[in-house]
């Protein structure tokens, strides 16, 4: 079961139950995602990569779909066309996600939202002319990427370890980084050293960033190739 709760900058965040584990930052999930996702990863992307393709990102865990929605938004403010792609073992019912408060807080209609939630699983639906969806309901453990992908940026959102420890090994990063171009970057909220050190052991480059409120550290990570890490 989950909560809804108020964050500090006015937007909604979800509450587990029993678990005591929210989706975002209570002192403000979209201010959160800013700082998190989109400031030192889709950002830097947008820079770092050329303009002549589509930028390819990957989110591990689509919650609330507020990563997507701001994502969305910038691609718009920056003509950059994104292709957006995201695991989700459980998405949320749509009771849930139609009491989330982020168009009201973000001044937008609020079909641009409910859009995104949606939009069917499984397949790539292009919601703006600037922005396209895949939502794939499974299980990161279970998942092979397919021998075609080609992401540029990752949103790395999963629960915390302690929560998901399965979803934070230098497997699953290993295998993700096999679906990544050279210099594509990785951001997490996350700074623990275990995950640090499994990041690592997959071959990323990675470096500590000033953390989002009460968190005084999160990670961002580069893939680099077999030649780079030598």
């Amino acid at each position: 079961m989950t909560k809804l709760t108020l964050t500090a900058d006015g937007s909604h965040t979800l509450e587990l139950e029993g678990v005591g584990e929210h989706y975002h930052s209570t002192e403000g999930a979209i201010e959160e995602a800013r700082h998190v996702y989109l400031r030192p990863c889709l950002y830097e992307a947008f820079d770092h990569f050329p303009t002549a393709e589509p930028l390819s990102l990957f989110e591990m865990g689509f919650g609330t779909g507020l990563n997507a929605l701001l994502t969305m938004l910038a691609a718009e403010q920056y003509r950059r066309p994104v292709c957006y792609t995201a695991v989700e073992l459980h998405p949320l019912p749509n009771e849930v996600y139609e009491k989330l408060n982020y168009p009201q807080c973000l001044d937008i209609p609020r079909e641009h939202f409910l859009q995104l939630h949606d939009a069917p699983w499984g397949e790539t639906v292009p919601i703006t002319p600037w922005f396209s969806l895949c939502k794939l309901q499974v299980d990161m453990v279970d998942f092979r990427f397919p021998s075609d992908a080609h992401f540029h940026a990752v949103y790395y959102d999963a629960f915390a370890p302690q929560y998901q420890p399965q979803l934070w090994t230098a497997d699953i990063f290993g295998r993700l980084s096999q679906a990544l171009v050279d210099g594509a970057i990785l951001t997490t909220y996350c700074c623990k050293g275990d995950v640090k050190r499994a990041l690592c052991a997959a071959g990323f480059q990675v470096q500590k960033l000033p953390g989002y409120g009460r968190k005084r550290e999160m990670l961002r990570a580069f893939q680099q190739s077999d030649s780079q890490t030598k």
